[in-house]
């Protein structure tokens, strides 16, 4: 995971600003957005979170693509992935 603060990265020029978190953002929720906010990039395959994980932060996803899968093992006689994919 590369954690990279929101230094040279203008909110006005997102390519998701209209469906982001903060597309309702008055100016006034901008500034304080824009002091607090921050990127996370992952490598391909890498997990972002698990099941049962704290969730501090609420993000959008700016570029690429996110999956979520879950391993159903408990009635089956071998565990089946079931993957649902999002993609921007």
């Amino acid at each position: 995971m590369d954690f990279s603060p929101s230094l040279n990265r203008n909110c006005d020029s997102c390519p998701i600003r209209h469906r982001a978190v903060c597309a309702t953002c008055d100016a006034q929720e901008m500034v304080r957005l824009e002091a607090m906010k921050y990127y996370l990039s992952f490598e391909a395959g890498q997990p972002i979170m698990f099941s049962g994980d704290h969730m501090a932060f609420v993000g959008s996803i700016v570029t690429g693509t996110a999956t979520i899968e879950r391993l159903m093992s408990r009635c089956l006689p071998r565990p089946t992935r079931s993957t649902a994919v999002f993609i921007l």
